[in-house]
């Protein structure tokens, strides 16, 4: 599993608004700047700002897949890329409502164990 918290405004205020999250990882566990390409047997859980008239207004997680499509649990569709996801939620709920990339995102491999401290 890796972490990886892209630098920028939404990582800086989800870090002062969770500042204990980082001290409650496992031993070990390397924050990384950047995600690389995902290879096959890969996903990335990525965590999203929900906005409403483009003023953010809570967190969503959803699962980016190595051939690019997405899964928002949210509405429980696939979908071909980013923008196709938004759609399928601006349809489940309000034309007003967005998803934003916070830049931060989480790894994980098919056959990895996922444990807590």
């Amino acid at each position: 599993m890796d972490i990886h918290e892209h630098p920028g405004i939404f990582s800086k205020v989800l870090n002062w608004l969770y500042s204990d999250v980082k001290s409650s990882l496992a031993p070990g566990t390397v924050v990384r700047p950047h995600a690389a390409e995902l290879r096959e047997g890969e996903a990335e859980l990525k965590a999203l700002a929900v906005s409403f008239a483009k003023v953010p207004v809570g967190l969503h997680w959803v699962a980016h897949r190595a051939d690019g499509s997405y899964m928002d649990p949210g509405t429980g569709k696939n979908a071909g890329s980013f923008d196709d996801m938004q759609r399928n939620m601006r349809a489940e709920s309000h034309l007003f409502m967005g998803y934003a990339d916070t830049g931060i995102s989480i790894v994980v491999r098919r056959g990895e164990s996922i444990s807590r401290p």
